[in-house]
């Protein structure tokens, strides 16, 4: 078992530190584990997480003047085509286009323009996501999103590891699990979750 990089939120170590684990026979257990959960997370909260270069995306025209990306943060934007008939913008306040909000992702059309309707008729190509390993061109994985995988993967393990639901609160090396119900993860993790929603307009 490999960790997936494509879907890895936090790193191999990162989770067997955080479970306090020394006996390497759980490795694949863990492994496993933070493919799982970063995925789970990926899929409650709509959207790809885990930075990753010239992404290519096709957004329908609607008439205004933002289009949101399905992978933010964004880093940098290499390509905006704003209809099929089109060419490329260029990015600055004097310009064409603005990254208006890296964070959550929207890029916004300067001067009164706004992208023609049609559909699939936008194209743009960047970077995005986070990064778990410290890379000069990408953000790492903010903290709190980072804690909330590694408590829904101390969650698990322990689920598995005991084979029960409702562990109330229980002591995983130096780290205390929050209390969790029978909802899986607990409403800690999936609070944290919902602040990373892909934005809407």
């Amino acid at each position: 078992m490999q960790i997936n990089a494509l879907v890895a939120l936090v790193t191999f170590e990162e989770a067997r530190e955080f479970l306090d684990l020394k006996n390497s026979d759980r490795d694949n257990v863990v492994r496993r584990l933070v493919n799982a959960v970063s995925s789970d997370c990926a899929r409650y909260c709509g959207r790809e997480l885990v930075y990753k270069e010239s992404v290519i995306e096709y957004h329908d025209g609607d008439g205004k003047d933002a289009i949101i990306v399905r992978r933010p943060p964004i880093v940098k934007v290499t390509e905006l085509i704003p209809d099929v008939n089109g060419s490329a913008l260029t990015e600055g306040a004097d310009d064409d286009f603005v990254i208006w909000n890296a964070k959550a992702g929207i890029i916004k059309l300067v001067n009164g323009s706004i992208f023609p309707i049609a559909r699939h008729g936008v194209k743009i190509t960047y970077d995005g996501g986070y990064s778990v390993a410290v890379d000069p061109d990408a953000s790492l994985v903010p903290e709190d999103l980072k804690q909330s995988i590694l408590e829904g993967i101390a969650f698990r393990y322990l689920e598995q590891e005991h084979k029960r639901f409702g562990v109330t609160s229980q002591s995983i090396g130096r780290q205390i699990t929050s209390s969790y119900g029978t909802e899986e993860y607990g409403p800690h993790v999936l609070k944290v979750w919902d602040s990373y929603f892909l934005a809407t307009f």
